[in-house]
Parts: C-alpha cells; structure tokens; sequence
C-alpha cells in the first residue's frame, strides 16, 4: 500500500517510515457523486403483475448461470415476490432467495412495467428496499462478530452501488465487529 501510494520512507507510511518529502503521494480520489431519485407511489393495480408467468419466467433467465434464487419457483413466487414502483415506466420486483443458518438473502429486479419487462439485477444479497435504497447486511459467522454491509440507490435510471465495508475478520473482538472497513464510499445527494 506505501510502495502503491508513493509513501514508502514518508512520515506517513503505514510500515516503512522516513523523513523523505510526500510530494509525490498521491492525491485521494473523490467518492462518486451519486443522485437519489425520488420514487413513485405503488399504485393498487401493480400487484397484478406479479400474477403474470411472463415476468417470473423473464426474471428466471435474467439470474447468472452460477446463482440460484427459490424465490422464482412456482411454488414459492406468490409467497415470496414483492412487487413496488419506481416511476411511471419501471418497478422493482423482489422475491426471496436463500436462507442460511443465520443470513438470507432477496434478490432485486429493476424491469420495466410492461412485457417484455427487461429485468435487470441488481443482488441476491439484500434484506430490504426503502425509499430507493436497497440494503444488505450480513454475519460472517452465527456469532456476529464480523458482518459485511452494501447499499444501492435509485438514480431515476437504475440501481447503483453506493456502499460497501466489512468488519474485518471473524475474530470474537466485539459483538457486531469491532470496526468498519469501508471498501467503497460515495457522497449521495437528493
């Protein structure tokens, strides 16, 4: 990290300390600037379209080879899927995922309104969407000592990431962790 950052022998190397100049360290790079779009009401009617094998079937195609998602089976989708409004033209679609031992995850949809509905995925790791935020949290271990946390948010065109952080390793430090390690930051504005 010194050598990448140019601050090997710099007072502000983190292993290898020195008195040379940090003139050449470089500068940090801003966070992102990300825009909160404001969301539309869910209008009565939206949950009709949940009841459309098309969209279960379009979701189903839309997921990687390499995941899965209980949630879109036929006989857990009426149980499962949650369907919500994000302006006049899009919705976000959610059904569960997986559960394990102590973590579950809902996978999120952005799709348009009408067929052929275009799903495009956001994760299978979430927990919840409000007000066009959509939130994982999750424990590394059933203790609870370490966690890793993301969110994404509406920009009025899709979902983007707009954080990121671990507690670190699964060390019995402190309940919940004992720190949070941000690996990806940004400034959001309304």
């Amino acid at each position: 990290m010194d050598e990448f950052q140019g601050r090997l022998y710099t007072p502000g190397a983190l292993v290898r300390r020195g008195s040379r100049s940090e003139d050449d360290v470089l500068p940090p790079l801003p966070a992102p600037t990300i825009h909160l779009a404001a969301v539309a009401p869910t209008r009565p009617e939206d949950e009709r379209l949940l009841s459309n094998p098309d969209l279960r079937n379009a979701l189903q195609e839309n997921l990687p080879g390499d995941q899965e998602c209980r949630g879109l089976e036929p006989e857990e989708w009426n149980e499962s899927a949650e369907i919500e409004r994000l302006d006049d033209n899009t919705m976000l679609v959610s059904v569960r995922c997986w559960m394990a031992a102590y973590n579950a995850g809902r996978g999120f949809w952005v799709v348009d309104a009408v067929a052929p509905y275009r799903p495009r995925l956001v994760t299978t790791d979430a927990q919840s969407h409000e007000a066009g935020v959509i939130v994982a949290s999750q424990k590394g271990r059933g203790l609870g000592d370490c966690r890793w946390h993301a969110s994404w948010t509406w920009n009025g065109e899709t979902f983007v990431q707009d954080y990121e952080a671990t507690t670190g390793m699964c060390r019995m430090v402190a309940a919940g962790g004992a720190w949070t390690l941000p690996t990806f930051v940004s400034d959001l504005e309304q």
